[in-house]
C-alpha cells in the first residue's frame, strides 16, 4: 500500500501547481504623515512582524489578488486590476525570492 502511495505521489507531483496571494500595503508614520506603498507577499500584520516598522507608522490594505503556477524564485506578479505604477521598486528584495 505504502508503495501505492509513493508511486502516486511521484506521478501527480508535475502536475501541482503554486500559488500565492500578493498585497499592494500603505505604511504611514502618524507623526510626519510620510507614506510608502509597497507589494508585498505578506499582510499587513505579517509584514509588520517581518519587517522593521517604527511604532508610530501604521499599515493598511490598498489591494489584494493571487498569483498562480510556479511563482518559485519571481517576483510578485502585476496585479490583473491595473498596473502597479512602478511598485515593484519599492519592494524589499526578500520579497522578489
Amino acid at each position: 500500500m505504502e508503495a501505492l502511495i509513493l508511486t502516486f505521489a511521484l506521478l501527480a507531483s508535475p502536475f501541482a501547481r503554486g500559488e500565492y496571494r500578493a498585497y499592494q500595503l500603505t505604511i504611514t508614520n502618524e507623526s510626519t504623515g510620510a507614506q510608502r506603498t509597497v507589494l508585498s507577499n505578506f499582510d499587513a500584520i505579517q509584514y509588520r512582524d517581518l519587517y522593521p516598522v517604527l511604532k508610530e507608522e501604521t499599515i493598511q490594505m490598498e489591494d489584494t489578488w493571487m498569483c498562480y503556477g510556479d511563482t518559485s524564485k519571481k517576483p510578485i506578479c502585476p496585479n490583473p486590476k491595473g498596473p502597479a505604477s512602478n511598485l515593484l521598486e519599492s519592494l524589499p528584495k526578500s520579497d522578489l525570492n
